[in-house]
């Protein structure tokens, strides 16, 4: 595949999983994902300046590292092809390849050390929804979620990470939103436990400090919390 880059586009190895993931020729430590011109478009649709929104993505994911979440992903905006201007800029993303696995398959030997570093990652998504909940600014709407994740290396580390490897720019204001995110975390603490055999206290406590925060926030007066207490046996 021809492309804007000095070198051209092969289908990554993981292609098979996601058609949109690419590799460039003779690069084999990242994973090019060509975001689809109409998700772009999508994507903060008050905004039509293709730069201005690809600068809020590049700030929002960067953003994830005071949360503790590491985003290997870089971002590339291209001018029209002359193959094809009418669909106009294009939004790459340049992820670093990591050689690793989901939780649910860190060996047995790592799972004492890892588990430090998954619950630092859950409690980083905690307190994202809650410095979202308090602010009137843009948020990334699909980072919490377990499969979203790989504990694994990239060419640079000397043990293992974690790291978001699933980089699509799904972004909102709406704070219905934030709540969708809030709700999933308790079964993903469950599945976590689980797999670890051990309970996510820092985790539970801080999810109860956020679900106080939403039974007192007037847009959410009168939702179900109910599953979400049974989870955190309150």
């Amino acid at each position: 595949m021809s492309g804007p880059f000095k070198n051209p586009l092969e289908k990554s190895d993981l292609s098979k999983e996601s058609p949109a993931l690419y590799k460039i020729e003779g690069v084999e430590d990242k994973v090019v994902r060509k975001i689809d011109a109409d998700i772009f478009k999508k994507t903060i649709p008050e905004i039509a300046d293709p730069s201005e929104k690809s600068l809020i993505i590049k700030k929002l994911f960067q953003e994830l590292e005071n949360y503790g979440i590491k985003a290997p992903v870089k971002w590339v905006l291209t001018e029209a092809s002359t193959e094809d201007k009418h669909q106009g800029p294009t939004l790459y993303a340049f992820t670093d390849k990591i050689e690793g696995v989901d939780f649910n398959n860190i060996p047995l030997n790592e799972r004492e050390s890892a588990f430090a570093k998954v619950q630092s990652i859950v409690n980083g998504w905690i307190d994202y929804i809650l410095t979202k909940l308090e602010r009137d600014e843009y948020f990334l709407t699909d980072i919490v979620r377990n499969r979203q994740y790989v504990y694994g290396k990239n060419k640079k580390d000397k043990e293992n990470e974690i790291y978001l490897v699933d980089t699509d720019p799904f972004i909102s204001k709406d704070k219905d939103e934030l709540f969708f995110n809030f709700v999933l975390i308790p079964n993903e603490i469950d599945f976590l436990e689980e797999i670890f055999e051990k309970r996510f206290e820092s985790s539970r406590e801080k999810l109860n400090i956020l679900l106080e925060k939403f039974q007192n926030t007037p847009k959410f007066k009168g939702k179900d919390f109910v599953s979400i207490k049974k989870i955190l046996n309150i």
